[in-house]
């Protein structure tokens, strides 16, 4: 059976619908840039519980594999209530998850809050809304509109994280807390000025592209009979296990290969630097090339990243290793966006996208463990950066099965 594809032509987008797209960057751009600060959080809540560092990290653990679960239940609730019944409880819930924080005594209240309440918030105002939404308002220059999307992260993270220590050593943590409870509940409120879906679009009318069971509306039991899901979430899964893998492991790993603690930050750093610019490039070529081929392209990129990561002992390789995963960096989530669109449809988007979302999260979580046993087992994360590789590569065999000459290919079920 053969999963028919029908992409719309050209229509024009509204000015309204940049005026949405601003909105959703600068949601995105708080909820990820108060998510990449839990580094800053680590101390003072080592000092506010008396524990361990393990103890305090597992809280993150449980942020991430609830904020995975809970992507198909907003993509869900997105298709069928809009921008405007997931955005406002996220923030709502984000901000009273930071404001009860500082009186958590003992850990079961910090995993409950931030473990478990602050990620229900994030998955309201993050990636399985933005990408969607930015998909059904906007008609031209997707590619990079998601890229931007995309990019918002990456500049939450640059702006939040060391602003979020300057508060820390300014009005201390309580003071710090409150004033990041306060952004959440802000950026917000421009949402209150939105429509909930595009002119003419209701969120139980017909879709403008046919799923792959023939109706607007597409529940579980479709997806996991479509090869073309699998074909999206298993790869985009090996994604989120590398970039948690890089994110939590790879400045261990080069003070492991004797790199001095700042320029092993700093390389991270330059990953996240060089990944704003390249998911800006992404959205541009694949308005081009289609988001097929842009996307297994960056897997492949990665990939190469990745198994270098073990010979960063070189100074030319470890340049080589941050030029590639930086490359890489933020280009697969756009890219699966708008594959996803061309597939299944702009009406059920939030539904797939939130079940594709839920496998790079969950296998992201585990990547965190399963870095950190490896090294404690073989005193080394190599075996661990060498399998994300494999991994990478096995998620661009699946993309080449599904990629076509344009974008819209029609992909074998």
């Amino acid at each position: 059976m053969t999963e028919r594809l029908r992409v719309a032509g050209p229509v024009a987008t509204s000015r309204r619908a940049w005026f949405v797209v601003a909105a959703l960057f600068f949601v995105m751009l708080i909820s990820s840039g108060i998510r990449s600060a839990f580094g800053v959080f680590l101390h003072p809540l080592l000092e506010q519980f008396g524990t361990s560092r393990a103890a305090v990290s597992l809280a993150f653990t449980i942020n991430s594999i609830v904020f995975g679960m809970a992507q198909p239940l907003v993509g869900r609730t997105l298709d069928r209530h809009g921008l405007r019944a997931v955005v406002l409880p996220g923030a709502v819930i984000m901000a009273a998850s930071l404001a009860l924080l500082p009186a958590a005594r003992d850990l079961w209240q910090l995993y409950l809050l931030y473990g478990g309440i602050h990620a229900l918030g994030l998955a309201g105002t993050n990636t399985a809304v933005a990408f969607p939404v930015a998909v059904r308002w906007v008609r031209q220059r997707r590619g990079p509109v998601l890229g931007v999307l995309a990019a918002a992260g990456m500049v939450g993270s640059f702006v939040l994280v060391p602003g979020t220590m300057f508060l820390l050593l300014s009005v201390g943590w309580q003071g710090m807390l409150l004033v990041l409870t306060g952004l959440a509940v802000v950026v917000a409120l421009p949402v209150l000025l939105l429509p909930d879906h595009p002119p003419g679009a209701a969120p139980r009318g017909p879709a403008d592209a046919p799923t792959p069971a023939g109706r607007p509306d597409i529940g579980l039991r479709d997806l996991l009979r479509s090869r073309a899901f699998w074909f999206l979430a298993l790869p985009s899964g090996a994604s989120g296990f590398s970039g948690t893998l890089v994110q939590v492991h790879f400045v261990p790993l080069l003070l492991d290969h004797g790199q001095a603690p700042q320029p092993a930050a700093n390389a991270l750093g330059l990953i996240s630097a060089l990944g704003v610019v390249a998911v800006l490039a992404t959205g541009f070529v694949a308005e081009r090339v289609g988001f097929n081929r842009v996307l297994l392209m960056v897997y492949l990129v990665r990939a190469a990243g990745v198994f270098l990561v073990p010979l960063v002992d070189e100074p030319v390789l470890l340049a080589a290793v941050v030029g590639l995963i930086g490359v890489s960096w933020g280009g697969i989530q756009p890219a699966t966006s708008g594959l996803a669109g061309d597939i299944f449809g702009r009406r059920a988007l939030g539904t797939v996208l939130g079940w594709v979302f839920f496998v790079q999260n969950i296998l992201g979580a585990m990547a965190a463990v399963f870095g950190g046993a490896v090294h404690d087992w073989l005193r080394s994360y190599d075996p661990a950066f060498l399998l994300s590789g494999a991994l990478l590569l096995a998620g661009a065999l699946m993309t080449a099965a599904i990629a076509g000459p344009a974008r819209g290919a029609e992909p074998a079920r």
